[in-house]
């Protein structure tokens, strides 16, 4: 198994959050499913329109442990993926995106319009419709996905720390926690992993952390280990 040490620390502003194959589409039509994003400079904030299925984070990767233990908050808002043609993205523990994604159970194909934080592959959600028929991609890649064992060092950050206004952050939810990279790239941990330690990211916060996980497609970690530095 391949270990990596990647030394960072503290949070830059870079939107580089989203990989070649995973990156908001740019030449699509703004009357298509995939909005042209429009972003404004500094904030690294586009516009988001895409089809796609929303699921369960941890199922998606075939992660899938205990729910009893944690609230509802995380499995409505925290343990969601919205699964594209792009790839996958997660969504702000806001109570704005609550109140959309609290409507949808189980698995369900949808046209979702927002804003997306691109360098956290982060939805805020204006409004879904539900789509008939499938989807026009393979879901099955990410089924049983490994991920790379990876060591990172970063801040424990909540929804009230990543200070983007128009990504509406707010920590009404609960201080649910993100690790946010030297480079601003921002990671979302799997609430639901079996053998995971989600728990424990509940524990530092604000604080200068050293996260080993399993990194998945749409900057989920798998958590291992978290300890402050």
């Amino acid at each position: 198994m391949l270990i990596l040490l990647v030394s960072l620390a503290g949070c830059g502003q870079s939107d580089g959050g989203a990989d070649s194959t995973e990156g908001a589409a740019s030449h699509a039509d703004a009357n298509s499913d995939t909005a042209r994003p429009q972003v404004v400079p500094g904030d690294g904030v586009v516009d988001f329109k895409q089809k796609g299925v929303l699921t369960s984070a941890a199922a998606l990767f075939g992660l899938d442990g205990d729910r009893e233990s944690l609230d509802m908050v995380r499995t409505v808002t925290s343990d969601r993926a919205f699964v594209t043609a792009d790839g996958v993205y997660a969504f702000l523990e806001t109570p704005g995106n609550f109140a959309h994604l609290a409507q949808v159970k189980g698995e369900q194909s949808l046209l979702i319009k927002g804003k997306l934080l691109a360098r956290g592959r982060l939805v805020h959600i204006e409004s879904t419709q539900p789509v008939e028929g499938k989807v026009p991609f393979d879901m099955t890649k990410y089924y049983a996905y490994d991920g790379q064992v990876t060591t990172m060092t970063g801040v424990n950050k909540c929804m009230c720390g990543i200070k983007i206004a128009r990504m509406h952050p707010s920590c009404e939810l609960g201080h649910l926690h993100h690790l946010v990279a030297a480079d601003g790239k921002i990671y979302h941990y799997v609430q639901f992993a079996d053998g995971a330690d989600a728990a424990a990211t509940m524990k530092y916060h604000s604080m200068p952390v050293s996260v080993t996980g399993r990194i998945l497609p749409g900057q989920f970690i798998s958590v291992e280990t978290i300890e402050t530095r």
